[in-house]
């Protein structure tokens, strides 16, 4: 999949959610809803910082997120979605807590 068709989302500036949260928000909302797929390679850091404007830090914050929840691996230099954690208790719980399948505003990271 492209990365112009996952890449819709702005970061909101007013938000007091930190820059890298909220892209990685983003990118777990594609994944949730399918328009990023097991196996689907990512758009690339640098494709990533054009979109959001932000430094090449940012998104690797971001994108480390998403690997320690185990939504993405790297393999070399290409981030995937990578499910094995999909559904965790964690997602659950955000399912259950504000109804959205892939909501990380109704619990941060303690």
């Amino acid at each position: 999949m492209s990365g112009d068709a996952v890449l819709t989302q702005a970061i909101d500036p007013a938000s007091d959610r930190a820059v890298y949260k909220q892209i990685a928000d983003h990118l777990r909302e594609a994944i949730g809803r399918g328009r990023l797929r097991e196996g689907d390679q990512l758009p690339s850091e640098a494709q990533l910082m054009g979109h959001y404007g932000v430094a090449r830090m940012t998104i690797r914050s971001a994108l480390r997120m998403l690997q320690s929840e185990g939504l993405t691996r790297r393999t070399g230099r290409v981030t995937k979605v990578g499910l094995q954690n999909f559904g965790s208790r964690g997602t659950k719980r955000a399912a259950q807590d504000c109804g959205d399948l892939i909501c990380t505003n109704c619990h941060d990271e303690q």
